[in-house]
């Protein structure tokens, strides 16, 4: 509970800020969805609009045409992303254990991974 008008202040500031940062968050995503479901010759001639000026499918339609192309890079995506993250857990447990036990030079790459960061 606020108990002085300083916090309240501070408070309703606090909240005006979040409210600012989400909708410069959303609005980006809002944006991208309308432009999906607009016309491309109304978007090259007015611009990206949050409410489409020419409703069109189009994008999607081609999605569907071209699902084998995508849906094969989607794949590598998925597959360079787990191989890449299943690599670091790997080495980061290697150095995790390495440095668990008193290595030589232990100190130093452990100072080398703090400044890293």
């Amino acid at each position: 509970m606020v108990k002085y008008k300083s916090e309240r202040r501070w408070t309703v500031a606090a909240h005006c800020i979040m409210i600012f940062l989400t909708a410069c968050t959303v609005f980006p995503f809002l944006l991208l969805i309308s432009a999906s479901f607009t016309d491309e010759s109304a978007a090259i001639m007015n611009g990206y609009t949050l409410i489409p000026t020419q409703f069109s499918l189009e994008a999607y339609e081609y999605i569907m045409k071209e699902w084998a192309q995508i849906g094969h890079a989607y794949l590598i995506t998925i597959i360079v992303t787990a191989v890449g993250t299943l690599t670091g857990v790997i080495i980061t447990c290697m150095l995790a254990y390495g440095l668990a036990r008193r290595v030589p030079f232990a100190g130093i790459v452990g100072l080398m991974i703090v400044i890293s960061m």
